[in-house]
């Protein structure tokens, strides 16, 4: 039957969402200009690279926090008991993650200069905030439970009314503390600000039994298992959209950073309001698994979704690389525009990088990550050594192609789900929870 209360949070969740996305990107058009500003092309390419170091190390949670809001959705139909040692176990879990994150990136900071020329005019100021970065880690994760608890018990409504004030809070509020001469160590500041109050507010609505439980080592693993098949998925979905910069920065310096961050911006926008209502789906979908009786409904709608989503992306892809040039001109300069073939190229990416990504929110809700993760593992290594070949032998349009290539096999698995999902397994799981 269905649930039409649930319906409205689920519209509630996906307005907000797109909200939330929208203005997050306007704030980080509006920042984009102003570091080029204040501190030049050269130091426009340094927030980059920066801001995608700081998003790399949150490889170092080893798809935890997947395993967390799997375990913390599908608790919540166990009973109160059962619920509460899975929060203790989170709680601690990302306690021993923010740990980590701070160590990690301390080695960081030594060893990215080895590796990519720093200007020396801005090899200060971006280690400092590299640091000030990695510092908040510990805290960032360990205050995290509230936060992620809110996506997976489907408070999926308030979850994305507080990324609202995450996305554009960040970058506005860094703006600010750039504007007071802070250089790249304010804009640090600002982003870490935000995070804080945002995790604070969590803390204060989201009410979670922490005194009742107890740490369940067997729940632990159980996490661990889980997130470290997803682990292998967010690292190669990191690679895929962010490992750009460190081979560019690498072979061809930072300003060709800039270029490329700039004339993929519009077309990631696309892609990121594109997987919202699937990510806003997942608690509903790892439900309906959980009780196991609404197998048909499951596929039926998640096909339909699918349906719906990846028109509405083709469309929005092809105006996106017609009017392209025009955006970036406007908004950096012609000379920040790649060009209309690694546009093209790069739209189509997108359009395939939408269908896996609803793919693989499907095979996370049946909880068999298996035919994923294999093409992962086969996709890391093949994106790499293309994105070094072609990168030398074609400019930045041979970035566009590695990253489309390597992805056609995942993107093949991705869609079977969608054709037939393995009715074998998700018997098999249903009998094992009975």
């Amino acid at each position: 039957m269905i649930n039409f209360k649930q319906i409205s949070v689920q519209k509630k969740a996906n307005a907000l969402g797109f909200l939330a996305v929208g203005l997050s990107a306007v704030a980080q058009f509006v920042l984009a200009p102003v570091i080029k500003f204040y501190i030049g092309a050269e130091g426009l390419g340094m927030w980059h690279l920066l801001f995608q170091t700081f998003t790399y190390l949150q490889i170092v949670d080893l798809g935890l926090s997947n395993g967390i809001i799997r375990e913390l959705a599908a608790a919540k139909v166990r009973g109160a008991k059962y619920f509460s040692d899975t929060v203790a176990t989170a709680m601690r879990a990302f306690t021993w993650v923010g740990m980590a994150f701070a160590g990690l990136g301390g080695i960081t900071c030594f060893l990215l200069p080895c590796f990519i020329d720093l200007p020396l005019t801005l090899r200060k100021s971006f280690l400092i905030a590299l640091i000030l970065f990695s510092c908040w880690g510990f805290f960032r994760y360990r205050y995290a439970i509230h936060f992620i608890s809110l996506y997976a018990t489907n408070r999926i409504d308030i979850f994305n009314a507080l990324n609202l004030l995450l996305g554009p809070g960040r970058p506005l509020m860094g703006m600010v503390f750039l504007t007071l001469k802070l250089g790249l160590p304010g804009v640090a500041i600002g982003y870490i600000l935000v995070e804080a109050i945002v995790r604070a507010i969590a803390l204060k609505i989201q009410k979670l039994p922490l005194a009742s439980g107890c740490y369940d080592h067997k729940q632990f693993i159980k996490m661990f298992v889980f997130g470290g098949t997803t682990s292998v998925v967010s690292l190669s979905t990191l690679l895929i959209f962010f490992s750009s910069s460190f081979i560019i920065g690498w072979r061809v310096g930072v300003i060709k950073i800039a270029i490329y961050q700039s004339s993929i911006a519009l077309l990631f926008l696309i892609h990121r309001f594109a997987i919202t209502p699937f990510s806003n789906l997942l608690p509903e979908f790892i439900r309906y698994c959980e009780t196991g009786d609404i197998f048909y409904m499951l596929k039926k709608k998640g096909l339909y979704c699918h349906s719906i989503v990846m028109l509405a992306t083709f469309i929005s892809l092809v105006i996106a690389a017609f009017i392209n040039k025009l955006f970036v001109t406007l908004w950096l300069g012609e000379e920040f525009f790649a060009g209309y073939h690694f546009t093209v190229v790069y739209s189509f990416f997108i359009l395939l990088s939408v269908a896996r990504h609803n793919g693989y929110i499907m095979y996370q809700a049946i909880d068999y990550l298996k035919p994923m993760l294999i093409c992962h593992l086969i996709q890391i290594p093949i994106n790499l050594c293309l994105s070094l070949i072609l990168l030398d032998k074609f400019g930045l349009i041979g970035i566009a192609y590695a990253y489309l290539l390597s992805s056609l096999p995942l993107i093949i698995i991705s869609q079977l789900v969608f054709i037939r999902i393995p009715e074998k397994h998700f018997r098999n799981m249903i009998k094992s929870q009975a």
